[in-house]
């Protein structure tokens, strides 16, 4: 059918409306009608088989990109067949007439005449510059973009739809249900000499995942188009029948499009966008990792590639800490340290274990791990969590859209990838949470955001902007790490700012590469690993807690000299505790090396003023086992000159901070110092502190129980330096511990010198033949100066009497005469009597006359004062009468005390005073030693028990002591140990202790009263009943 004269006119359309109308099909003879498929021979002409070899068509290998290696993983865990579907191709005898219109030109009748499309081109050619027109590889290949040619008739979109249903079942029979879609794109007029030619491949966005193409019919010859992928190649043959001819045809957007030149007359082609973005990214998948074939090789590939990365980092001096960071920057290979596998079936956090994953989860990690423990990888769990934040919009709907709207927020502007609880095979929990990486996904992170969110908390914003809103996706990845990279992920991880993650017990990774490292200390990688791993755990205050000293002894040995000094600041004063080991080191290592961090030690504080000296020693001591007799010379030289360095810091101290722990502690030490130290620097210094009585007993007391024990190395100057030393320490001995700025409100067991020290003191000194008695005098003085104070009694005496019992009863073996006769037991003795007797002496009697005395009167005073001394003073007189005035009297009275009875006679003018003598005195004084007496026989009796003194001196001497407190009130022949004494009672003791320890003493009787009692008139029953009942002169009578 052929056009009129003037193309440009009308009349072209209308010849195309009066031929067939808008919604008539296009009516081809019936003779011609057919369905068939486009032809699918492979195509030997030489354009195409170039193609198959060109770039991205050839078949990479599967780590040339990060996409490869993502891609082919992810094939092989998803088990999809490859190559993939690529083309297919339809013929059709009815279909609409799409209606073609040019607006320049007008409506452009099918078949297209040469006029219209000379017209057409150019047209387009006259366009101005920016416009869509783009010239092809042959001459004069018009493109026409969609603003510049209409489709008039509107149901031409269904039937494309219909057509590109069609299409997609042929080439991807399990997606023909998704809801794709199709973009009109182009229109392409290919004049005689040209050919198809595909450019717009990289302008394609990641939704787009195919082309179809629909021939109109049209009256020309060739125009075949080739579809090649991966060595395949598949041919679109138009038809040039000018009635009918209808072909479409649609491939992947991987696949490579070639037309072959239009011989004659002119091609349409409408090309169409197929968009639908999930099947954009299975395509890609699958045709980047069509190069994997097998998971094993694909992981030991990538786990060489990791392992070449590794130790060029070393090599450049990376920390490894970045060596997992560093590998996306990486300029060759993968660049990709880790991979993240999606599975199917979330486990929440608690459940993240590999005996929790069931169905297809089960089976696709099983043969992961079986991969990776063949090829030198690992898998790990975790969960992922993927946060998206934007403004709210409130127009929107609270529901997710099938395409990917994400609730109610409107445009993304912030994403956020966190791994939660990262576990191993056994189920340590390696990290709690660290930032993840999309890079690492291999699968779309936000086509994966299904489902209901984790959270869904707007936030309010204030006067920055509108309101914005945050939600949480999770979901459970498979994550695998080369073994070259597994220890540099951790060390990523934890050298992560706090907020950036979160390992709680850094002790299984610590344990994890501390055992590689000791599988092999000879490692290079792995050193270096270990001690960035020292230095990320000092950091940290609560992991350097953890495994503090685990860190100083392997960065010891791997040479951090830095972090050791450091965690030796750390542990202060505990630094001592490290010295043997330390000594070992030396022992293998030599001082050399050493010497800076073992000479950092004596700039800590020291623990105790030996406690330099003595971590010295340990050192020393570890390097003469039994075995061996290692002693290198410069160890020694460095160990003398260090000893003699300390001991100076020693003598330059105060000897009030001496101790007994430190006499005890120097004593140790001298074994394993040089023969000549002991006589030229420890024995003057000893002398020197000999005032400090605990450090002079504790340094004597050790070092004479160390040569009785035949101590190794003790110098034979030892007995000397014991007898010299011995009055040195007489001189200024005290039983106390410490200086006492004031008297404490009590005492405690080290307010004291050892007891042991002072009774080993005893004993070693009748040992070697000096004066004992001395030594006993003192001792006894001390005590009595502090006898007041019962409780010094009871924990100084009362430990050092038992302890010398002991000694007395096996030393004589039961023999008391001998024992008694012995100077320790007469000093028990003497001790004994003195704290057990009442301080006023022995019990007082009833005096022989009435002889008293009165402190407040002074006989110079007055006349009245001095009768009133005569007659208290008088042996005989033991009643008188004042008689006097009043205010006399009154003077008289305020001199009289408790213990003289007295009452006003009203009888006669002036009236009499009358004064009485009683003995209440001494009646108060006999019964406070008898109340004072009963105490004290408790006490002794539970001192006989405690130490066993009766046992020790035996019976009389022991009676002798009771006989100080024996009642008075006993009967006669009596054993006074065992009268009854109705006082001493367990009661009265614990009253007596209590009373001590509070620092009472007896009660003092009741005060006189402010007023002298007068007698009355007709009082004279009251006074011959007070004259004969004096004791109750102060109570109301009966």
């Amino acid at each position: 059918m052929a056009l009129d004269a003037n193309p440009l006119t009308l009349n072209a359309y209308h010849h195309i409306k009066t031929e067939r109308g808008l919604d008539s099909p296009w009516n081809a003879p019936a003779a011609t009608r057919s369905t068939g498929g486009a032809s699918t021979r492979l195509n030997p002409a030489a354009t195409v088989a170039g193609s198959l070899h060109r770039g991205w068509h050839s078949i990479p290998h599967p780590l040339s990109s990060p996409e490869m290696l993502r891609a082919g993983f992810k094939v092989l865990m998803d088990e999809k067949p490859a190559p993939i579907g690529f083309f297919a191709s339809a013929r059709h005898d009815l279909v609409h007439n799409p209606c073609l219109e040019v607006p320049p030109v007008g409506p452009v009748g099918i078949p297209i005449s040469p006029l219209v499309t000379d017209a057409i081109v150019k047209h387009c050619r006259t366009l101005p510059s920016g416009g869509s027109f783009v010239q092809g590889v042959g001459p004069g290949v018009c493109e026409l973009d969609p603003g510049q040619f209409e489709l008039r008739n509107p149901q031409w979109f269904i039937q494309a739809r219909v057509i590109m249903k069609e299409l997609l079942e042929k080439m991807f029979p399990d997606k023909s249900s998704l809801q794709m879609k199709m973009e009109l794109d182009k229109c392409l007029v290919i004049p005689p000499g040209a050919c198809f030619l595909q450019t717009q491949r990289q302008e394609t966005t990641e939704s787009v995942f195919g082309t179809m193409a629909i021939c109109l019919p049209s009256n020309h010859d060739g125009g075949d188009i080739a579809v090649s992928y991966r060595g395949m190649s598949k041919t679109l043959t138009p038809s040039n029948d000018p009635d009918f001819a209808f072909s479409c045809a649609a491939w992947s957007v991987f696949a490579e499009p070639v037309g072959q030149p239009v011989t004659s007359g002119h091609q349409i082609i409408l090309t169409y966008k197929l968009i639908h973005h999930p099947t954009f990214v299975d395509l890609k998948s699958r045709h980047e990792g069509a190069g994997a074939t097998s998971l094993t090789g694909l992981l030991r590939s990538w786990s060489n590639w990791a392992e070449n990365k590794t130790t060029s980092f070393q090599s450049e001096g990376v920390p490894p800490k970045l060596w997992f960071s560093r590998t996306l920057d990486s300029t060759s290979g993968p660049r990709l340290p880790a991979l993240y596998h999606r599975l199917e079936n979330r486990l929440y956090t608690p459940e993240l274990h590999f005996n929790h994953l069931t169905g297809r989860d089960k089976r696709q990690i099983a043969d992961l791990r079986n991969a990776c423990e063949a090829s030198g990888c690992r898998v790990l769990l975790a969960n992922l969590n993927q946060e998206i934040e934007g403004p709210v919009d409130d127009l929107r709907p609270t529901k997710r859209l099938p395409e990917g709207e994400f609730y109610n927020i409107g445009t993304i502007i912030y994403r956020d990838l966190s791994l939660l609880k990262v576990i191993d095979i056994d189920g340590s929990v390696l990290i709690h949470g660290h930032v993840a990486s999309k890079d690492l996904c291999t699968y779309d992170v936000d086509l994966d955001l299904a489902g209901e969110p984790d959270e869904d908390a707007p936030l309010q914003q204030t006067s920055a902007g509108p309101r914005v809103g945050y939600q949480i996706y999770g979901h459970s990845i498979a994550v695998v790490v080369p073994d070259s990279f597994y220890f540099p992920f951790l060390l990523h991880a934890a050298g992560q700012s706090p907020k950036d993650r979160f390992i709680d017990n850094i002790k299984v990774v610590w344990d994890d590469l501390h055992g590689a490292f000791r599988a092999n200390p000879e490692d290079q990688k792995l050193r270096n690993q270990m001690s960035e791993l020292c230095r990320i755990v000092f950091e940290d205050q609560k992991w350097r807690k953890q495994i503090l000293d685990e860190v100083i002894w392997v960065a010891l040995e791997i040479g951090e000299f830095e972090v050791v000094k450091r965690a030796l600041n750390s542990r202060g004063e505990q630094a001592e505790e490290l010295a043997k080991r330390f000594g070992e080191v030396i022992y293998t290592r030599g001082i050399e090396q050493m010497q800076p961090v073992i000479d950092h030690i004596w700039r800590l504080i020291s623990s105790s003023p030996m406690g330099h000296i003595m971590s010295l020693v340990q050192m020393r001591s570890t390097w003469t086992p039994p075995a061996a007799h290692h002693t290198p010379a410069k160890a020694i030289e460095w160990y003398e000159s260090t000893l003699a360095m300390l001991f100076d810091r020693l003598e330059q101290k105060d000897p009030v901070y001496l101790d007994a722990s430190a006499g005890s502690t120097l004593a140790h030490a001298v074994p394993h110092f040089p023969e000549s130290f002991f006589d030229t620097r420890v024995v003057p210094f000893a002398k020197k502190v000999a005032s400090n009585t605990p450090f002079s007993l504790a340094l004597m007391t050790a070092l004479f129980m160390m040569y009785e024990r035949g101590e190794v190395g003790l110098p034979g100057s030892i007995l000397e330096v014991y007898q010299d030393l011995i009055p040195a320490i007489f001189r200024d001995f005290t039983i106390f511990s410490r200086r006492f700025s004031r008297q404490p409100n009590w005492y405690r067991p080290e307010h004291f010198v050892n007891i042991y020290h002072v009774a080993t003191l005893i004993k070693y000194t009748r040992t070697l033949g000096l004066d004992i008695a001395e030594l006993l005098s003192i001792l006894e003085e001390k005590i009595r100066e502090s006898q007041k104070e019962q409780e010094i009694f009871m924990l100084f005496a009362t430990p050092l009497l038992r302890i010398i019992c002991q000694g007395l009863r096996k030393k004589h073996e039961g023999d008391v005469s001998a024992a008694v006769a012995s100077e320790e037991a007469a000093f028990v003795i003497r001790v004994m009597k003195s704290y057990i007797t009442p301080s006023s002496g022995p019990f007082p009697v009833t005096p022989p006359d009435w002889r008293q005395s009165i402190d407040n009167v002074n006989p110079s005073c007055c006349p009245d004062c001095a009768e009133l001394r005569r007659f208290v003073e008088d042996p005989v007189e033991h009643q008188k009468d004042f008689c006097m005035v009043a205010r006399r009297r009154l003077h008289i009275q305020s001199k009289l005390n408790r213990h003289l009875v007295y009452f006003t006679v009203p009888e006669g003018s002036p009236r009499t005073l009358r004064i009485i003598k009683t003995h209440d005195r001494n009646s108060e004084l006999r019964n406070w030693w008898k109340e004072t007496a009963a105490r004290h026989r408790g006490v002794l009796e539970s001192l006989n028990e405690e130490i066993k003194l009766r046992e020790t001196i035996g019976e009389t001497a022991y009676q002798d002591i009771y006989a100080c407190i024996a009642d008075p009130d006993a009967e006669p022949g009596q054993d006074p140990s065992q009268a009854n004494n109705e006082h001493s009672t367990f009661e009265d003791l614990v009253r007596s202790n209590l009373q001590a320890q509070k620092r009472l003493r007896p009660p003092s009787p009741a005060p006189e009263p402010a007023n002298p009692r007068k007698r009355g008139r007709g009082d004279d029953d009251d006074y011959w009943y007070y004259l004969e009942n004096p004791s109750e002169r102060f109570r109301p009578r009966p």
